[in-house]
Protein backbone atom coordinates (compact mmCIF):
# COMPACT_ATOMS: atom_id res chain seq x y z
CA UNK A 1 0.00 0.00 0.00
CA UNK A 2 2.40 2.28 0.99
CA UNK A 3 4.66 1.52 -2.46
CA UNK A 4 1.50 2.71 -4.31
CA UNK A 5 1.16 6.09 -2.53
CA UNK A 6 4.41 6.69 -2.89
CA UNK A 7 4.29 6.10 -6.70
CA UNK A 8 1.31 8.41 -6.72
CA UNK A 9 2.53 11.00 -4.51
CA UNK A 10 5.74 11.13 -6.47
CA UNK A 11 4.18 11.52 -9.84
CA UNK A 12 4.34 14.69 -12.02
CA UNK A 13 1.07 16.06 -10.57
CA UNK A 14 2.27 16.36 -7.34
CA UNK A 15 5.41 18.17 -8.05
CA UNK A 16 4.22 21.52 -6.64
CA UNK A 17 3.17 19.94 -3.24
CA UNK A 18 6.56 18.38 -3.22
CA UNK A 19 8.47 21.45 -2.83
CA UNK A 20 5.59 23.41 -1.16
CA UNK A 21 7.25 21.61 1.53
CA UNK A 22 10.46 22.90 1.29
CA UNK A 23 9.94 26.73 2.86
CA UNK A 24 6.39 26.38 2.87
CA UNK A 25 5.74 29.82 5.59
CA UNK A 26 7.26 31.65 3.28
CA UNK A 27 4.60 30.42 0.52
CA UNK A 28 1.54 30.56 3.12
CA UNK A 29 3.00 34.31 3.98
CA UNK A 30 2.89 35.00 0.31
CA UNK A 31 0.02 33.89 -0.35
CA UNK A 32 -1.69 35.90 2.39
CA UNK A 33 0.06 38.95 1.88
CA UNK A 34 -1.04 38.90 -1.79
CA UNK A 35 -4.49 38.37 -0.85
CA UNK A 36 -4.39 41.49 1.41
CA UNK A 37 -2.86 43.57 -1.22
CA UNK A 38 -5.73 42.76 -3.27
CA UNK A 39 -8.09 44.19 -0.54
CA UNK A 40 -5.99 46.99 -0.80
CA UNK A 41 -5.80 47.29 -4.01
CA UNK A 42 -9.59 47.79 -3.74
CA UNK A 43 -9.26 50.09 -1.39
CA UNK A 44 -7.16 52.07 -3.26
CA UNK A 45 -9.89 52.09 -6.40
CA UNK A 46 -10.81 55.32 -7.41
CA UNK A 47 -14.95 54.92 -7.10
CA UNK A 48 -17.99 56.76 -6.36
CA UNK A 49 -18.08 54.46 -3.54
CA UNK A 50 -17.25 55.11 -0.07
CA UNK A 51 -13.50 53.09 0.73
CA UNK A 52 -14.26 50.07 3.20
CA UNK A 53 -12.52 49.24 6.23
CA UNK A 54 -12.51 53.36 6.51
CA UNK A 55 -9.49 53.68 5.09
CA UNK A 56 -8.62 56.48 2.91
CA UNK A 57 -7.43 56.36 -0.65
CA UNK A 58 -4.02 56.89 -0.11
CA UNK A 59 -3.93 54.54 3.35
CA UNK A 60 -5.55 51.81 1.19
CA UNK A 61 -2.47 52.54 -1.47
CA UNK A 62 0.57 52.74 0.81
CA UNK A 63 -1.08 49.07 1.93
CA UNK A 64 -1.20 47.94 -1.22
CA UNK A 65 2.39 48.54 -2.19
CA UNK A 66 3.85 47.56 1.26
CA UNK A 67 2.17 44.25 0.96
CA UNK A 68 3.11 43.70 -2.67
CA UNK A 69 6.45 44.56 -1.12
CA UNK A 70 6.25 41.96 0.94
CA UNK A 71 4.02 39.24 -0.98
CA UNK A 72 7.39 39.67 -3.30
CA UNK A 73 10.27 39.10 -0.57
CA UNK A 74 8.52 36.32 0.70
CA UNK A 75 7.91 34.90 -2.55
CA UNK A 76 12.16 35.51 -3.42
CA UNK A 77 12.84 33.78 0.08
CA UNK A 78 10.54 30.94 -0.69
CA UNK A 79 12.13 30.66 -4.23
CA UNK A 80 15.49 30.47 -2.76
CA UNK A 81 14.80 27.33 -1.26
CA UNK A 82 14.21 25.57 -4.12
CA UNK A 83 15.77 23.47 -6.40
CA UNK A 84 16.98 23.88 -10.12
CA UNK A 85 14.09 22.06 -11.60
CA UNK A 86 11.90 24.48 -10.32
CA UNK A 87 13.73 27.81 -11.05
CA UNK A 88 14.02 26.21 -14.87
CA UNK A 89 10.21 26.01 -14.94
CA UNK A 90 9.26 29.31 -12.83
CA UNK A 91 11.43 31.46 -15.33
CA UNK A 92 10.22 29.59 -18.95
CA UNK A 93 7.02 29.97 -17.64
CA UNK A 94 7.27 33.68 -16.22
CA UNK A 95 9.09 34.41 -19.36
CA UNK A 96 6.88 32.84 -21.65
CA UNK A 97 4.04 34.18 -19.94
CA UNK A 98 4.87 37.89 -19.99
CA UNK A 99 6.46 37.65 -23.62
CA UNK A 100 2.87 36.49 -24.80
CA UNK A 101 0.87 38.99 -22.59
CA UNK A 102 2.55 41.90 -24.21
CA UNK A 103 1.87 40.41 -27.42
CA UNK A 104 -2.12 40.15 -26.67
CA UNK A 105 -2.06 43.57 -24.70
CA UNK A 106 -0.49 45.03 -27.93
CA UNK A 107 -2.86 43.60 -30.39
CA UNK A 108 -5.51 44.26 -28.14
CA UNK A 109 -4.54 48.07 -27.95
CA UNK A 110 -4.53 48.51 -32.30
CA UNK A 111 -7.67 46.40 -32.49
CA UNK A 112 -9.10 48.92 -29.82
CA UNK A 113 -8.08 51.75 -31.95
CA UNK A 114 -9.35 50.89 -34.86
CA UNK A 115 -12.59 50.09 -32.63
CA UNK A 116 -12.71 46.37 -33.35
CA UNK A 117 -12.51 45.74 -29.97
CA UNK A 118 -13.21 47.41 -26.35
CA UNK A 119 -11.22 49.44 -24.56
CA UNK A 120 -8.63 47.02 -22.21
CA UNK A 121 -10.18 46.97 -18.33
CA UNK A 122 -7.60 47.63 -15.91
CA UNK A 123 -7.54 43.78 -14.55
CA UNK A 124 -7.22 42.59 -17.99
CA UNK A 125 -3.75 42.62 -18.08
CA UNK A 126 -3.47 39.83 -14.58
CA UNK A 127 -6.13 38.08 -15.96
CA UNK A 128 -4.68 37.08 -19.36
CA UNK A 129 -1.08 36.95 -17.70
CA UNK A 130 -2.30 34.91 -14.83
CA UNK A 131 -3.60 32.27 -17.44
CA UNK A 132 -0.96 32.08 -19.87
CA UNK A 133 1.71 31.86 -16.97
CA UNK A 134 -0.07 29.00 -15.56
CA UNK A 135 -0.28 27.11 -19.36
CA UNK A 136 3.31 27.76 -19.75
CA UNK A 137 3.92 26.24 -16.01
CA UNK A 138 1.91 23.05 -17.42
CA UNK A 139 3.79 22.72 -20.57
CA UNK A 140 7.00 23.31 -18.37
CA UNK A 141 6.22 20.77 -16.06
CA UNK A 142 4.94 18.15 -18.37
CA UNK A 143 8.24 19.34 -20.71
CA UNK A 144 11.03 18.25 -17.94
CA UNK A 145 9.63 16.31 -15.21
Amino acid sequence: MSSVLSSIFGSRIFYNWRMARRGWPYLVGCLLAAGAAGAFAAIARNSAHPAPFGLSRPEGLAGFVLLALVSGFLWWRFSSLQDEMFHRIQNYSYGWGAAVTVAVLIVWGIANGATLAPPIDPFAPLIVFAVIKGFFWTRATRKWL
